[in-house]
């Protein structure tokens, strides 16, 4: 009986830590922002598309499909990949609009464009129209007081949650995968303690 205790606790175990690590990748791939990326292949003394047009917050992705090996290095200096060898790549980011020409280091002969153009700007809306200034009517003598009114009382503070629980769960998927781990671990040192449980017992030692 104690054997099958320790085996379920450690296959528990093994189950609990794999979540664990399954949902640490799984958070980590949803988190950072999505970059659109345009390919540009590297020939043999050519890029294609020589000139390539692609709005701002985009990245350019040179690929060597030739032999010899290439580089984009930009005219300006604001980037140089290096030797990008066959079947390689290098990407590029581009934040900001503007026209940039490039060239390959070692084959001067290839010349390439980037036109990086600004995002859709927002259209202004119009001011609403300004209400005339309010009249206020002429006062009589002798005004009579106005009656005080009373405020209603305030309802209690407690138990004011709506039916079902609190405020929403956040993004708490680090927090999930410790917890998988901490529980992966305890149930392994279950097993393991079972197990030695059963061993002293088989040895005819006290338990």
């Amino acid at each position: 009986m104690l054997n099958f205790i320790a085996r379920a606790s450690f296959s528990l175990s093994v189950v609990l830590i794999a979540g664990a690590i399954g949902l640490v990748f799984a958070g980590i791939s949803m988190t950072g922002e999505a970059v659109a990326i345009n390919a540009v292949s590297m020939g043999d003394n050519f890029f294609s598309p020589q000139s390539i047009t692609v709005p701002a917050g985009s990245a350019i992705e040179w690929r060597n499909d030739g032999v010899l090996p290439h580089t984009s290095t930009a005219n300006g200096g604001s980037w140089d990949s290096g030797l990008v060898l066959k079947g390689k790549t290098f990407s590029q980011p581009f934040a900001a609009a503007g026209t940039f020409t490039y060239n390959c280091a070692v084959h001067p002969e290839m010349v390439g464009t980037v036109v990086v153009e600004a995002g859709a700007q927002p259209t202004p809306t119009s001011a609403p129209a300004t209400a005339p200034p309010a009249t206020t009517p002429p006062t009589t003598a002798n005004p009579r007081p106005a009656a005080p009114v009373q405020a209603p009382p305030a309802a209690p503070l407690a138990n004011n949650l709506p039916v079902g629980g609190g405020p929403p769960l956040g993004d708490n998927w680090l927090q999930g995968a410790i917890i998988l781990a901490v529980l992966g671990g305890v149930m392994a040192a279950v097993g393991a303690g079972t197990l030695t449980l059963a061993v002293r017992g088989e040895g005819g030692r006290p338990v």
